[in-house]
């Protein structure tokens, strides 16, 4: 669940993401009919849209339709590069600004591309190792004290405690069974 675009390179078959703000669920057949790109290459296409959000300014001239009409291969599996991409429109047969635009920000582009992946290449061996094994060894417990509080302090008005509790300690329950 986020509002951020740069999620949307998560989707695939498994995985959805929910944008509270508009209450929209995308998935990827949504992300490729209304943006004309692949979540696999949606890093590439906001590296070249930019992220005003983030302070990371775009290719002139550069929007999802226009990537939608003169870069349509971006809407397929396969994932592309920025190398592939510049050399696309280095070689395209009727070159228009739009891609001198993009040869001309190369810089730019490279920069955007690499602030909006969601791995981590900034984590050390030792942090990945202690993140996964956090994951892995995380112990599901239901507090329902603090449970009851926050509710309290959201304003929840009076609820079925026993129907929550079983509620809550099935989800424990068969996350810890997965």
């Amino acid at each position: 669940m986020s509002n951020d675009k740069d999620f949307y390179q998560l989707c695939d078959d498994e995985t959805v993401v929910f944008r509270p703000v508009s209450k929209t669920v995308y998935n990827k057949k949504r992300i490729i009919e209304e943006l004309g790109v692949h979540p696999r290459n949606m890093a590439l296409a906001r590296a070249l849209v930019g992220d005003a959000s983030d302070n990371l300014p775009g290719i002139k001239s550069v929007g999802f339709k226009t990537i939608q009409r003169r870069l349509g291969f971006l809407a397929s599996e396969k994932d592309y590069t920025i190398d592939e991409l510049i050399t696309y429109c280095e070689n395209v047969d009727s070159k228009l600004k739009f891609h001198d635009n993009i040869l001309e920000g190369q810089d730019t582009i490279a920069h955007n591309y690499k602030m909006m992946q969601l791995y981590s290449p900034m984590l050390s061996p030792q942090s990945k190792d202690f993140v996964k094994n956090a994951v892995e060894n995380f112990e599901f417990n239901f507090n329902k004290i603090e449970i009851i509080k926050k509710m309290r302090d959201d304003g929840f008005g009076e609820l079925n405690w026993k129907d929550l509790e079983l509620h809550l300690n099935k989800i424990a329950l068969d996350s810890q069974n997965s």
